[in-house]
């Protein structure tokens, strides 16, 4: 794996630094990326702007790998309110990011409304690859809004964007997420008892699976073919190949604990946890458990936290703990009341991202954003296609 080795002292003019910075980020070295962005941005406060935004893009970006959401967020906040990024497509980006991180805290509103203007911005540059980014966003807040018709549909455009641009990372990021997207649909789906529905959505898993597979060999960036394998490690589980899925999670986790890859080693954790607990090995059900709940300085995401407390209680009740289960269950409770997923936007943040709206693009948001909170007050059942 290739990294940054220079002294920040060395005499290296602005580019050659920032193509360091790139690689770092290619190889998915992000910690090492995050701590030259500061040196980077120390020796050259007078970069071309150009060279700025993009150091600053990688920086947003690699944050967004960490896990550590409240400093994403509040750094996409600043960067919007200071004007940080000119270029449309950087504004798009930053839009990206931000829905991302906020739909990490639960915040579903607001995730909804950042990715919402981020789409109306894109459709206006004509550019597929800020509109595969985009119609993803959208897809993932859906899904969490529970209208799975709409989060299917903005996937499938996702990655019909990705497929016009020819470039096998961007393309398998997006097969990736649709994967996700169709696991979490297929769990919900079993989680209800309709299994009839469940099996005709793994029935349309399987040709994204296929596309995916041949793209993977093409793919140079190992935090996205990391991210695949374990989305397919866990549509393998789906498919009842638990023991076959058991042993790639076991070393996507080691993978990903060698790289510093959190987001990627706590989704994986938990289905390991999942599968202890099926077999009801409640001691390794804990030790997973507890390996998602680290470092405590960077708190899980909103629903690995909720679905941390849920398996704890299990746990712990299964072992005869039982005064240590019932406070579990109290927080995964408290949890789940939490209304923060029904909060809007500062209204600082929110006066900014209108301010890049038309008039006519505001009023169609405003109706969107109307009818999730209706659909959140309602807690409407999951809206699957062909079935309502």
């Amino acid at each position: 794996m290739n990294t940054v080795t220079t002294s920040p002292d060395a005499p290296r003019d602005v580019f050659g630094h920032l193509q360091e910075l790139e690689t770092a980020y290619l190889d998915g070295d992000y910690p090492t990326l995050l701590r030259r962005l500061q040196q980077w941005e120390a020796a050259w406060p007078d970069a071309p702007a150009a060279q700025r935004e993009r150091a600053r893009m990688l920086g947003l970006h690699s944050l967004s790998k960490q896990g550590d959401w409240a400093t994403l967020i509040k750094a996409c906040g600043e960067a919007l309110r200071g004007a940080q990024f000119k270029q449309a497509s950087a504004r798009v980006q930053l839009l990206v990011i931000w829905s991302f991180g906020e739909l990490q805290m639960g915040a579903l509103m607001r995730a909804l409304e950042v990715a919402w203007v981020g789409q109306a911005l894109a459709l206006e540059l004509a550019d597929p690859s800020m509109s595969a980014q985009t119609q993803e966003r959208l897809a993932m807040a859906e899904l969490c809004l529970g209208d799975a018709v709409a989060a299917e549909s903005h996937m499938l455009e996702s990655i019909g964007y990705a497929l016009q641009l020819g470039d096998h990372d961007v393309s398998l990021l997006r097969y990736s997420n649709g994967l996700f997207l169709f696991n979490a649909l297929k769990l919900a789906l079993s989680d209800q008892g309709r299994s009839a529905q469940a099996h005709a959505l793994r029935l349309r898993m399987q040709r994204y699976v296929t596309q995916g597979r041949k793209i993977e060999s093409r793919a140079r960036k190992p935090y996205e073919r990391c991210m695949w394998q374990a989305n397919l490690a866990v549509w393998q589980l789906r498919s009842g190949r638990c023991r076959e899925a058991e042993l790639r999670l076991r070393q996507i986790h080691n993978q990903a604990q060698q790289m510093g890859w959190l987001h990627i080693r706590r989704s994986v954790a938990l289905e390991l946890a999942g599968l202890a607990a099926a077999d009801k090995q409640w001691e390794q059900a804990l030790h997973w458990l507890q390996d998602v709940a680290l470092p405590p300085e960077l708190p899980p995401r909103r629903r690995h936290a909720i679905q941390i407390e849920y398996g704890l209680a299990q746990a712990l009740a299964a072992l005869g703990r039982s005064d240590e289960a019932a406070l579990a269950a109290a927080r995964a409770q408290a949890l789940t009341d939490d209304p923060i997923q029904a909060e809007a936007l500062d209204s600082t943040l929110s006066e900014a991202l209108k301010a890049l709206l038309t008039p006519e693009q505001l009023e169609q948001l405003h109706t969107r954003l109307t009818l999730a909170r209706r659909g959140l007050s309602n807690k409407a059942r999951l809206r699957i296609r062909g079935v309502g």
